[in-house]
């Protein structure tokens, strides 16, 4: 879930970016972008029903009640997602189609399409945090695939070093963040 939720995310900062770069070319050119070029159609939107809470217990269950941490920030990053996908397709998109249709944006092309490309690089920037998210439960995951653990070691399995380690390191990833 936390790879497809990702996935949409970078696809949708990809599309945003190339709504700038049309529009900043087309403007340096002196060509009146098309509606097409600022369309909302086309950003992706999450599967919700992905969001299965069972893996999270299971994880719980396996690492201790410290593996929540998991689960909040996969939360956090559903906000996240949905954030910057309204950023990008409801206003970056509608301040364009204004500019190019309307009378309302006063600003210059180059300010309004500056301060968009930097909403978006603040974006991207934020989102480091949930692929490290990522990289530690595959940690957790490669621990599990490559050692043999019988059933009645599995709670043992949260006393281990590495699996420790993965956990304080998650807390520290989130732990000077907004989310």
């Amino acid at each position: 879930v936390i790879e497809h939720v990702l996935g949409v995310f970078r696809e949708n900062c990809a599309h945003s970016l190339r709504i700038l770069k049309t529009f900043r070319n087309k403007k340096n050119a002196g060509i009146s972008p098309s509606p097409e070029d600022y369309a909302t159609d086309c950003f992706l939107r999450y599967k919700q029903e992905l969001f299965y809470t069972a893996p999270f217990y299971k994880l719980i269950q396996l690492c201790g009640k410290e593996a929540e941490i998991f689960h909040d920030q996969t939360q956090h990053l559903f906000a996240f997602v949905e954030s910057a996908t309204n950023l990008f397709q409801y206003d970056m998109c509608v301040a364009l189609k204004e500019f190019v249709e309307g009378n309302r944006i006063t600003v210059d092309a180059k300010t309004l399409s500056d301060d968009y490309l930097k909403a978006v690089k603040d974006y991207s920037d934020k989102s480091q945090k949930y692929y490290d998210l990522l990289n530690e439960l595959q940690k957790i995951a490669f621990a599990l695939e490559t050692e043999p653990i019988r059933y009645r070691n599995l709670k043992k399995f949260r006393d281990r070093q590495e699996i420790k380690q993965t956990l304080e390191n998650v807390k520290n990833i989130f732990k000077n963040s907004d989310s």
